[in-house]
C-alpha cells in the first residue's frame, strides 16, 4: 500500500526547506509511523491564496488541493506567522481533510531542518493512524479528545499548548522562548541578505561618501583622535539613521486600527527594524572592507604620518576607514530615496508578508473610501 503525501511550500525558505528535508523525512516514516506502508512525498513550490484575513484557510486550501492531485494527505509550510488568542501558531491540523499547516517562523533558527523533520514526521502520525511518535524512545502518544498531551506533542518545542475545534486543531508556542524564536524566525524569513541588492543609489551614494572622507585630509586626523567609544557611538547613530530613513520613506512601518491587531503590528514591526538594521549592518560591513583597502592602497604610510605628525600604524586606517565608513552610511540613507520603493519593500519582506501586507494595506484603503463615501450623507 502506497501512501502519497504532498509538501507543499510557499516560495524562499519554505521551498528551501521542504527541498533539503524530504529525503530525510522519508526516511523517518517507515520507522516513526508506519513500516508496512510505502511512502512517497512530492513536493511542490506553490501559492495557496490567502483569505481576507491575510491568512490561509486550512480546510478550504485542502479541499482545493485534494480536488488537484491524488495525494493521501497535505502538509504545508509556510513563513507567514498567524496569532491566535493572543499566541503564535505553531500548526494547525485538520484530520477530516487529512491536512496540516506548519508556520516556519516559530520553530525559530537553531536546527530549524531536525525540528521540521520532526514536527512533519509527528503530524504524519497524527493524520495516518491518530497517534504520535514523540522521538527514537519509540514512546507512542494516543491521540485521545480528553487529553491535550496528544496535540501538545505533534510540535518538538516545550511549553506548547493547544485546542481541537470541530473540524481544526491548533497547537500554540508558550512559554518565555516563544516570542524570541518567532522574531529570530521571521526576520530568517525576510531574508535581510537581498536588501543591500536592491539599494544601488544607496550603495553608491554610501561609497562615494566614504571614498571621500578617505581621501580627505581633515578626516584622517579626526578619525585618528577619536576613541573607539566615540567611533562606536557614530557607528551606531549611523546605523540608526539608515534604519529609520528606509523604513520611514518606503512605507515599511505597519499600522493597524484596532487593539487586537495592534499588538502584532508592533511584532511585525519590530521584526522589520531588526532586518532593516541586519541590512544596514552588512551594507556597513561592506563598505568598511571597500574603504579599508582603499585606504591602505592608496594613501602612502609615510604621507599618513606626516598629515597626523606621527608614525602611522594600521590601527589609523581602520580607524579612518571606520569613520569613513559611517559617514558613508549616512550619505547611504539619503541616496536610499533614490531607490525604488517596490523593490526595496519586495527585498525586505518574505514574498508571502508582502502578499500580507499589500492585502491589508487595501482593505484599509476600501475602508478609508467607504468612510468618504459615508462623510456626505451624515452632514446631510
Amino acid at each position: 500500500m502506497t501512501t502519497a503525501i504532498g509538501l507543499m511550500a510557499d516560495p524562499g525558505l519554505p521551498a528551501i526547506v521542504a527541498s533539503r528535508i524530504r529525503d530525510s523525512l522519508l526516511a523517518e516514516l517507515p520507522r516513526r509511523v508506519d513500516a508496512s506502508t510505502e511512502w512517497r512525498i512530492d513536493v511542490v513550490d506553490e501559492i495557496v491564496p490567502l483569505d481576507a484575513e491575510g491568512s490561509v484557510d486550512l480546510t478550504r486550501w485542502a479541499v482545493e488541493a485534494d480536488t488537484r492531485h491524488d495525494w493521501d494527505m497535505v502538509l504545508y509550510i509556510t513563513d507567514l506567522p498567524r496569532y491566535e488568542h493572543g499566541r503564535p501558531v505553531v500548526a494547525e491540523v485538520s484530520r477530516q481533510h487529512s491536512a496540516a499547516i506548519l508556520f516556519l517562523p516559530v520553530l525559530g533558527v537553531v536546527r530549524l531542518d531536525r525540528r521540521v523533520v520532526e514536527s512533519l514526521a509527528r503530524l504524519v502520525g497524527h493524520l495516518h493512524r491518530g497517534s504520535v511518535d514523540v522521538g527514537p524512545e519509540g514512546r507512542v502518544v494516543t491521540r485521545d479528545p480528553d487529553h491535550p498531551e496528544a496535540l501538545n506533542a505533534l510540535v518538538p518545542l516545550s511549553g506548547t499548548a493547544s485546542e481541537a475545534a470541530e473540524s481544526v486543531e491548533q497547537i500554540y508556542a508558550t512559554g518565555p522562548w516563544a516570542v524570541p524564536r518567532l522574531l529570530t524566525g521571521m526576520v530568517q524569513s525576510n531574508r535581510p541578505g537581498r536588501l543591500p541588492a536592491a539599494m544601488t543609489a544607496s550603495a553608491a551614494a554610501a561609497s562615494a561618501a566614504g571614498a571621500y572622507g578617505v581621501f580627505f585630509g581633515s578626516i584622517w586626523t579626526l578619525a585618528a583622535d577619536m576613541g573607539v567609544d566615540r567611533l562606536s557611538v557614530v557607528t551606531v547613530l549611523a546605523v540608526i539613521g539608515m534604519t529609520s530613513w528606509l523604513i520611514a520613506t518606503n512605507g515599511l512601518w505597519a499600522r493597524r486600527s484596532d487593539w487586537s491587531t495592534r499588538r502584532w503590528a508592533a511584532m511585525d514591526n519590530l521584526v522589520t527594524v531588526i532586518t532593516v538594521a541586519v541590512a544596514a549592518l552588512m551594507i556597513y560591513a561592506g563598505l568598511f572592507l571597500l574603504l579599508f583597502v582603499a585606504a591602505v592602497v592608496v594613501v602612502p604610510p609615510d604621507y599618513l604620518s606626516e598629515a597626523l605628525g606621527e608614525p602611522a600604524g594600521i590601527q589609523h586606517y581602520l580607524k579612518l576607514s571606520w569613520l569613513a565608513a559611517s559617514l558613508g552610511l549616512i550619505a547611504g540613507a539619503i541616496g536610499s530615496s533614490f531607490d525604488d520603493d517596490e523593490a526595496i519593500r519586495n527585498a525586505t519582506y518574505s514574498r508571502r508578508e508582502a502578499e500580507r501586507r499589500a492585502l491589508h494595506q487595501r482593505l484599509e484603503e476600501l475602508e478609508a473610501e467607504r468612510a468618504e463615501r459615508r462623510a456626505p450623507r451624515t452632514e446631510a
